[in-house]
């Protein structure tokens, strides 16, 4: 027979189990199981610590955010703020599953999720991003990019980038004095152009605007850097984060595959050749 201590046991296991907040349909086919005829009371009382250790167990799971066809799978203790189509993550970690295309946003850039599965985690002043599967691109504060190998593990801040070193020059070639001095020219006068903010410290503003959700800023800002900007380059990396932003954030279909448009004829085969092509068949957008 069993001693007191069990059934002291049981008699707390029955109140945690009072207390447990179960759907009423499971609780009533425990208890119904529990009562019947010829049970004995040693096992009713087995049975409820049983069933209070299996609810108990459930509370650790983490809570997971359905929004369409993006899956956000939060640590328990994770700090973060969702956004249209992102996330603002400060600690802990994600898991973020989508279909689509989704937005990260860290301290020290943003990641880009085109059709894939990532875990982004923060501990403190450092951090890590890996995919798992689908495509996936880290973008840094400072311009950088970093396209995420499925398996491999990003640490994060990235590294300094490793000084140029200087050119060395070449002492310059003894010449013989020319028979007639040069005519001294009058010196010409150059008006520079206006100076326009340089392409870091551009990103680094549409980073502060999107982490602050003022997308609408940040559309105005690229446009307006855009039609002064003449470098390909940087014109191909201004149009892609215009047509991110159109996409994710103000989720516009209408102009987003319009500028998509845009982007495919004007970089037919850029760097984002991938990134274009999976956006604009997510978005339906007409060829």
């Amino acid at each position: 027979m069993p001693g007191p201590e069990l059934f002291q046991a049981a008699r707390e296991a029955s109140a945690a189990f009072e207390a447990l907040r179960l759907p009423d349909a499971a609780a009533r086919r425990i208890r119904a199981r529990l009562d019947a005829p010829g049970a004995p009371r040693w096992l009713v009382s087995v049975a409820l610590v049983a069933a209070t250790a299996a609810a108990a167990a459930l509370v650790v799971l983490p809570l997971a955010h359905e929004e369409d066809r993006t899956r956000v799978t939060a640590s328990r203790f994770a700090s973060y703020q969702q956004l249209p189509g992102a996330l603002v993550l400060r600690s802990g970690s994600v898991e973020v599953d989508t279909s689509g295309s989704y937005g990260i946003e860290v301290a020290w850039g943003r990641v880009e999720v085109l059709g894939a599965r990532v875990t982004v985690s923060i501990d403190g002043d450092t951090g890590s991003v890996t995919l798992h599967e689908g495509s996936a691109v880290f973008r840094a504060s400072d311009g950088r990019e970093v396209r995420l190998e499925p398996d491999r593990r990003l640490e994060l801040p990235l590294p300094e980038p490793a000084p140029v070193e200087a050119r060395r020059e070449e002492p310059p070639a003894e010449v013989e004095a020319p028979v007639r001095p040069p005519r001294p020219r009058a010196p010409r006068v150059i008006t520079p152009p206006p100076a326009l903010p340089s392409s870091e410290a551009l990103l680094e503003e549409l980073a502060r605007l999107r982490s602050r959700g003022r997308y609408d800023e940040a559309v105005a800002r690229l446009l307006e850097a855009l039609r002064e900007e003449r470098h390909p380059s940087t014109r191909e990396r201004l149009s892609f984060e215009l047509s991110a932003i159109l996409s994710t954030q103000l989720q516009d279909p209408v102009r987003a595959c319009a500028h998509w448009r845009s982007h495919a004829r004007e970089f037919p085969s850029g760097r984002y050749e991938e990134e274009v092509s999976v956006a604009r068949r997510q978005l339906g957008c007409v060829p």
